[in-house]
């Protein structure tokens, strides 16, 4: 059974480049995360799981995200990008939640180490699908984003955006879903910097805010009222965005010493997905 101890010793951040006040931001979103799972009562559940997986990363406070949001819209069609923990998160809340005889969790994962770790310690739901998938790029609105290639085409109503690894590249399949919804979608993007920004500046306040920390929230929202023309009718945004974006990139790879990844699911752009989706057919 996890306890205090357990929560403290999670709190200790050494990440380089990580100033003080971005340590006590994380502290105190995680502290809300933790009391709210235990209010919840699946804080406990979640220690067992933890205990035997390699992949969990997802924070406390985003897997209240993710149990509140589905307790509240009751998805049908769960889309998560980037298996782990908080697929048994996931898959526990819509158990508990959401009442569907058809109802799926499709769980995407790049990295062989993560998928086989998955499926090996996977949920007991049986509506859970765990797909192991290459990552491909895709033209959204005239910038070049990553998504799952294999991902099943499904009328998802919520996704969680937790993958693929970000570096230099913005997630592109929660606006993949978007293209396609034909019902309202919810999004929840999980400490990805660039890829809140640009969501952000391209569907403005009104669909997209920040629920804490560096967790957002996207929509609800539908393909209706995704607006084609916002970035190629304004070119001056869409120089402002980019120049933003430099700024992003440059202070993240420093930040984290990260070093581009060649293939585990990859980044190369051989073989990848093109889609129209906003942008250049």
């Amino acid at each position: 059974m996890w306890g205090q101890d357990d929560f403290e010793k999670s709190m200790k951040l050494d990440y380089p480049g990580r100033d003080a006040a971005y340590k006590e931001r994380y502290r105190n979103a995680e502290k809300v995360g933790y009391e709210y799972l235990k209010r919840a009562g699946i804080w406990d559940k979640i220690g067992e799981w933890s205990s035997d997986m390699i992949s969990t990363g997802t924070g406390w406070y985003n897997l209240a995200v993710l149990w509140d949001h589905i307790k509240t819209y009751k998805p049908r069609y769960f889309l998560e990008c980037g298996a782990g923990v908080s697929t048994h998160v996931i898959a526990e809340a819509m158990e508990r939640f959401c009442d569907y005889d058809d109802m799926r969790l499709v769980s995407m994962e790049h990295q062989p180490m993560y998928y086989e770790d998955v499926l090996k310690h996977r949920p007991k739901q049986t509506f859970v699908d765990i797909i192991l998938s290459e990552v491909c790029l895709e033209n959204i609105y005239t910038f070049l984003m990553s998504g799952y290639k294999d991902i099943p085409f499904l009328p998802y109503s919520m996704v969680f955006v937790d993958g693929p690894p970000q570096d230099t590249f913005i997630a592109g399949d929660l606006f993949w879903v978007i293209s396609n919804a034909e019902e309202p979608v919810i999004g929840i993007i999980d400490s990805r910097a660039l890829t809140s920004y640009v969501y952000y500046m391209i569907l403005g306040p009104r669909f997209v805010s920040r629920l804490g920390h560096s967790t957002y929230k996207v929509g609800p929202i539908t393909n209706k009222e995704l607006d084609y023309r916002q970035l190629g009718a304004d070119p001056w945004k869409r120089a402002e965005i980019l120049e933003r974006i430099g700024y992003i990139i440059e202070s993240t790879l420093q930040a984290k010493n990260v070093i581009e990844r060649k293939n585990d699911g990859s980044r190369d752009q051989e073989g990848s997905r093109v889609s129209s989706v906003g942008g250049v057919r």
